[in-house]
């Protein structure tokens, strides 16, 4: 089945990397912030759990402009439509949406159309020379907004945002459940993330405070399996298959003290993790702290004002 993605412009390369990784895709077809893809009915049902997605549409078919009002007429609507409709147009003038929406309501049976509340969304979008008719499946929630920093029980001002750290998680695991560890968790931004979409997950940090912040965290948003404790990255040993981490630069210690900790734990986590999706500061001067490991993508993804973050993924 063919579907059309309306990806966030907040990122647009790194909505576009989560949607491959995440999807197990060699590659989309995209135009600015659609991308359009062909999934399996199991694969289409983890669309729902993109950070960087906002809509998601099925297509129901495609036509030329010239050839489209004819099968519109011909089209068995009827099968796609629940209660209440209405029609909206991407890339194409909306004052075509009533002459559609005409169309459509002589093909149904008892029709009611609602703008504002409808059941069946029936989008028609400009992709290229195609025109693609659809049906909206999915629209995200943005319920991660609901989990950011100032909104849990324990805050700290430099936890990573949810959507980013959601992301990042689904870049490292794909759609499969995995084990996934932060190293250097704080107060759990990330295990948050990868906890409520059913990952097992485990946390490290030198600073018990800090863990027992996670932790309540951890409690707040209802994740019960969890490993989370005072623990030294650089002692951790077990098989992992995702390593997703906020490098804590500022957070009490300098900056070469961390680089230290960071090259000596990623040699070390060669040893025992399949993938690895790493946070820092822009400024920083990662590529010497890699080792073995290599670079699968980077991404310059903005904050605020004049702070920015590398996102960088490695692989063997």
């Amino acid at each position: 089945m063919k579907y059309i993605l309306v990806l966030s412009k907040q990122d647009l390369r790194l909505s576009k990397f989560e949607v491959i990784e995440y999807l197990g895709l060699n590659k989309i077809v995209s135009k600015k912030e659609l991308a359009l893809i062909n999934l399996s009915d199991k694969k289409a049902k983890a669309i729902k759990n993109l950070a960087y997605t906002n809509f998601a549409y099925e297509i129901l078919f495609e036509s030329s402009m010239k050839n489209l009002l004819s099968k519109i007429k011909k089209f068995d609507w009827q099968k796609h439509y629940k209660k209440k409709y209405c029609v909206r147009c991407v890339g194409i003038d909306v004052s075509n949406e009533r002459k559609y929406a005409d169309l459509i309501w002589n093909k149904l049976r008892k029709p009611k159309a609602d703008w504002k509340k409808a059941n069946s969304e029936f989008v028609f979008i400009k992709f290229g020379n195609k025109i693609f008719v659809t049906k909206l499946i999915w629209k995200n929630s943005k319920d991660f907004l609901q989990r950011k920093a100032h909104l849990r029980p324990q805050l700290h001002p430099s936890s990573l945002d949810p959507r980013l750290a959601k992301a990042c998680v689904n870049i490292s695991t794909g759609l499969r459940k995995k084990k996934v560890l932060d190293p250097f968790c704080g107060t759990c931004g990330i295990l948050i993330e990868a906890g409520l979409l059913g990952h097992k997950i485990i946390g490290c940090d030198l600073d018990v405070i800090m863990a027992r912040k996670g932790v309540i965290n951890l409690d707040h948003y209802g994740i019960n399996k969890f490993e989370v404790g005072l623990r030294d990255a650089l002692d951790f040993k077990e098989k992992v298959d995702a390593v997703v981490t906020d490098i804590p630069y500022g957070r009490n210690t300098k900056a070469k003290e961390i680089e230290v900790v960071v090259k000596k734990f990623l040699e070390k986590a060669y040893k025992f993790s399949k993938k690895i999706v790493v946070m820092f500061p822009n400024d920083a001067k990662y590529k010497k702290l890699l080792g073995k490991w290599k670079i699968k993508a980077e991404f310059n993804h903005y904050l605020h004002k004049s702070l920015s973050k590398k996102i960088v993924v490695l692989k063997k």
